[in-house]
């Protein structure tokens, strides 16, 4: 529920999986947005309400399987970026929004599954990588992401030897730090500790 509207997921012959909105009435339960014209469906999921804005995850024959917001208007529904150019999927998920920044883990093709950042100030703004804790190609697969409260989170990831850590994220920069000792501190070299996430 966004905003006294249940936003969700629904299929019918005509337009396949797409978005829909309900006010709890049979009249005001309407298909609210066709992304993937036809039968085909974009097949949205993944919810998460801001202040301002609804993103989930959803495709497109343009755009692949990219990041989606809407303001709750059908005109105001768009794609908030295309992380993978083209009609390449960055397949985004494990989406939150905490503090002032919607994150998300997904691929741009250059890098594999890591954690992005997307200043929720400015959607105009592209994303920025948080930190490619695997380096290139190979995925961190972070997931699992979790509000601490205020500025503070905390995630899963996979090391380069395939075990589960745990990363915690804290300040108003969302700075990276390790969380905790004997939680299979990962193996790289490339220093997490003060990153920060640009402004």
């Amino acid at each position: 529920v966004w905003k006294d509207a249940l936003y969700f997921q629904a299929e019918t012959m005509a337009h396949g999986k797409e978005l829909w909105k309900s006010d709890g009435t049979a009249a005001g339960t309407v298909e609210f947005t066709d992304i993937l014209p036809e039968a085909l469906g974009s097949n949205p999921y993944g919810f998460v309400g801001t202040e301002d804005w609804l993103f989930f995850r959803a495709s497109n024959l343009v755009y692949g399987n990219e990041l989606w917001a809407t303001d709750g208007v059908a005109g105001g529904t768009i794609r908030a970026f295309d992380l993978y150019p083209g009609d390449k999927s960055g397949h985004p998920y494990n989406i939150a929004a905490i503090g002032k920044y919607l994150f998300f883990s997904a691929s741009d093709g250059v890098h594999g599954e890591e954690l992005w950042a997307l200043a929720l100030a400015d959607l105009e703004k592209p994303p920025v990588l948080v930190q490619d804790i695997r380096p290139g190609l190979a995925s961190s697969e972070p997931h699992s992401l979790t509000s601490l409260g205020g500025n503070i989170a905390q995630f899963v990831y996979k090391t380069e030897a395939g075990d589960d850590a745990l990363m915690k994220m804290e300040g108003e920069g969302m700075k990276l730090v390790f969380e905790g000792k004997g939680v299979n501190i990962p193996t790289f070299t490339a220093p997490v500790e003060e990153v920060e996430v640009e402004e």
